[in-house]
C-alpha cells in the first residue's frame, strides 16, 4: 500500500459539498432530460401530458360508420381531480387512429351510435359526438348503471323506480332524451322476482316450459337491430330475453300488479345462464357472448362461448380461443358484422371479426393511449440527450478534481497517474457500446423498441406455450452465455494487461494498489461489482460519489479487488514487485 507521506490531504468541506450538489443535480437532469428537451421544444408532447397514463375503458367501446371508438382515461397520480377522458378512433379501413378530447367528462362514459353520431351519458351529463365536434349538456337528472340505446332515433336509457307497495312488480320507466331535458315515455314491464312463475325454457326444445327461477333484475342490456329492441334481463345467474319492449302509459301501475300480470310473462324466454354476459347483433339478429374460462391446460387461454337466437331459442353457434390473458372484452357491432374487442398486457387492443360459419379471424392489432405512445417515442427519439448530461457532468466534476485532488499515486519509488474522470466514463462507455450494441441492433431487428421488446415479452410470456417457453430459455441462456464470455474477455484483458477496448483506447490501465498487474479472478470480480457501482441500486450514482470521494479515485469494485485506474505508465511493462525492491 502508498506511504504515510504519499497520503492526500483530507478533501475540502466547499469540494464535497460540490460535488454532492453536482451529482445528484445531474442524475436528476439525466433522468428527465429527454422529456424536459421535448416539451421546451415543443415536441409531439406538452407538460400536462408528462406524468399522464391512458387507460383504455373497453367494456365502452362503440362501433359506427367503419369507425372503432374506445374511450380512454387519461390518470394523472400527482393530480387525481385532474383525470380526462378522451376518445381514442381507429379507422378499420385505413388503420389510422386520432383522438377526440372530452371537456369535463371524467368518469365512465356509456356509448351508443346512431346514424350520424356517438350519443353519450355519464351521470347527469348527456354528450352529443359528430366528427370531432363534442357538446356535452348537463341535464340536472342523474343517471347511473342504466342501459342507453337508441329508441325512435332518440337517445334513451331504462330507469328503474320503486315499487309503490309489495304486490308490484318491478316498476321501470323508458326515459327518452328530447334535446333538453329527459321525457318519461311510459312504464316498461320486466321480469318478476318468482320462483313459482313460469318462464318459457326453450333453450332445448322449444315446445318445452317449464319453471325458471329469476331471482329479479339486476343487470339489463339493451341492443337495437334494425329498428327492433331486444332486452337481456339477468339476476346475476339466469339471463332472460325479449324481443319486444312493452310499455304501459303512466297511470296504470294496476297492470302492473303481481295478480293482474300476465303468467308466463309473454315474450320472455330463457337465454341461458351466465354470470357475466355481453350482447350485440350482426345480419342475422341479436348475439349474447360470455366468457366461459381464463385458463387451459397447456397454456393461458380466454374461451368465449357465442349464442344466438336460432328457431326461436338461444343456441350456442361459436366457441372461440384468444391465446394469452384478456384483460376486458366488448362485443361491438356495426349492424352487419360483429366484432370482439379485446384488451390484452399493455394497453394493446385486438379486434376480431366474428363470422356466421363459426370462426374467428384477427382483424387488426389496435394500440390505445396515444399520449403515452407519444411520450414514448419521444423519450426514444431523444435518448442521446441524457448522455450529452452525463458527459457535460463528467467534464465539471474532471475541472474540480484537478482543481481540489491530488492525481498522484506513489508506491516505493514509484510514481503514476490516477485516471481523470472523464476518461473512465469515456473508456467504460465504449466498453459498453461494444457489450451492448450487437443486443440492441438484434432487438431492433427482429422486435423494435425497448418498450416494444418488454410488451412483447409479456404478452408471449402470457401465453405459456411450451414453444415460447423454450424460446425463452434459450434466449436467457445466451445471453448469460454473452456476458459471461464479455466478463472472461474484460478478465483477461484487465488481469493480464490492465486494458479493456475503452481502456486502451483512451490510455489507462486497471492495476493493484501495488502496481502490480491484478490477474484474471480480480478483474473479473472487479467488473462483476459493477452491477453495484453503476447498474442496480441507483443507476450510476454510487460509482460517482465513490470515486469523487475516495482518496485514490476507486469505485466499489476497486475497493473489493484492492485495484486503481492509472493513466497508461510511460513504459509499456508494469515493474514487477522485485523490481520494486531493488529500486
Amino acid at each position: 500500500m502508498p506511504t504515510d507521506d504519499s497520503s492526500p490531504p483530507p478533501l475540502k468541506a466547499g469540494y464535497v459539498i460540490s460535488i454532492i450538489v453536482l451529482t445528484l443535480g445531474s442524475f436528476a437532469l439525466y433522468s428527465v432530460a429527454p422529456t424536459l428537451i421535448a416539451v421546451a421544444f415543443h415536441w409531439p408532447i406538452t407538460f400536462t401530458e408528462v406524468f399522464q397514463n391512458s387507460v383504455p375503458l373497453v367494456d365502452h367501446s362503440v362501433m359506427s360508420q367503419g369507425k372503432l371508438y374506445v374511450p380512454n382515461l387519461s390518470v394523472n397520480p400527482f393530480n387525481p381531480g385532474g383525470n380526462r377522458q378522451s376518445l381514442t378512433v381507429f379507422d378499420l379501413a385505413s388503420g389510422e387512429s386520432r383522438e377526440i378530447g372530452m371537456q369535463k367528462s371524467a368518469g365512465q362514459v356509456d356509448l351508443v351510435a346512431d346514424e350520424s353520431g356517438l350519443w353519450g351519458l355519464n351521470g347527469s351529463t348527456v354528450i352529443r359526438i359528430q366528427g370531432d365536434d363534442v357538446q356535452e349538456i348537463s341535464t340536472g337528472t342523474t343517471h347511473s348503471s342504466e342501459p342507453i340505446f337508441i329508441y325512435q332515433g332518440k337517445l334513451a336509457t331504462i330507469v328503474e323506480t320503486p315499487s309503490v307497495s309489495g304486490d308490484s312488480l318491478p316498476i321501470s320507466r323508458l326515459h327518452v332524451w328530447t334535446g333538453g331535458a329527459w321525457r318519461s315515455e311510459g312504464l316498461v314491464l320486466l321480469p318478476p322476482a318468482t320462483s313459482d312463475e313460469p318462464v318459457a325454457d326453450v333453450s332445448e326444445d322449444p315446445a318445452k316450459e317449464s319453471a325458471v327461477e329469476f331471482g329479479g333484475v339486476v343487470e339489463t342490456k339493451v341492443v337495437n337491430a334494425n329498428g327492433q329492441i331486444h332486452l337481456f334481463c339477468s339476476d346475476g345467474t339466469n339471463v332472460l330475453y325479449s324481443n319486444k319492449l312493452e310499455l304501459f302509459p303512466e297511470g296504470t301501475a294496476s297492470a302492473l300488479v303481481t295478480e293482474n300480470a300476465p303468467k308466463p310473462l309473454s315474450n320472455w324466454i330463457s337465454a341461458g345462464e351466465h354470470s357475466e354476459f355481453q350482447v350485440g347483433v350482426d345480419a342475422q339478429g341479436p348475439l349474447l357472448i360470455h366468457e366461459k374460462s381464463n385458463f387451459k391446460a397447456g397454456g393461458m387461454k380466454t374461451t368465449f362461448s357465442i349464442s344466438r337466437l336460432t328457431e326461436g331459442a338461444w343456441k350456442q353457434s361459436i366457441e372461440t380461443e384468444h391465446s394469452g390473458l384478456i384483460l376486458n372484452s366488448k362485443l361491438v357491432s356495426d349492424g352487419q358484422t360483429a366484432y370482439l374487442v379485446s384488451q390484452t398486457l399493455g394497453n394493446k387492443l385486438s379486434l376480431d371479426e366474428i363470422q356466421a360459419d363459426g370462426t374467428k379471424t384477427s382483424k387488426l392489432s389496435l394500440k390505445t393511449g396515444l399520449v403515452m405512445e407519444r411520450l414514448t417515442q419521444t423519450i426514444s427519439q431523444l435518448w442521446w440527450v441524457a448522455f450529452i448530461v452525463m458527459l457535460i457532468y463528467a467534464i465539471l466534476v474532471t475541472w474540480l478534481m484537478n482543481a481540489y485532488c491530488s492525481s498522484r499515486y506513489e508506491y516505493g519509488n514509484s510514481t503514476v497517474e490516477l485516471a481523470p474522470f472523464l476518461r473512465r466514463i469515456l473508456a467504460k462507455g465504449v466498453d459498453w457500446l461494444l457489450i451492448m450494441g450487437p443486443i440492441v441492433a438484434l432487438q431492433w431487428a427482429f422486435i423494435g423498441s425497448q418498450a416494444e421488446a418488454q410488451e412483447w415479452w409479456m404478452e408471449k410470456f402470457s401465453e405459456l406455450d411450451l414453444n415460447i417457453m423454450k424460446m425463452l430459455v434459450f434466449g436467457v441462456l445466451g445471453l448469460l452465455l454473452y456476458f459471461v464470455t464479455w466478463l472472461f474477455v474484460l478478465g483477461i484483458g484487465e488481469g493480464l494487461w490492465g486494458i479493456s477496448p475503452g481502456k486502451w483506447l483512451f490510455n489507462l490501465r486497471v492495476v493493484r494498489t501495488t502496481l502490480r498487474p491484478c490477474g484474471l479472478l480480480r478483474a473479473m470480480f472487479r467488473e462483476i461489482l459493477l452491477l453495484i457501482d453503476a447498474v442496480l441500486c441507483f443507476g450510476w450514482l454510487p460509482a460517482a460519489f465513490t470515486v469523487t470521494l475516495s482518496r485514490f479515485r476507486q469505485r466499489v469494485g476497486d475497493f473489493a479487488a484492492d485495484t486503481i485506474v492509472i493513466r497508461k505508465p510511460v513504459l509499456d511493462r508494469l515493474p514487477a514487485d522485485s523490481e520494486f525492491a531493488n529500486s
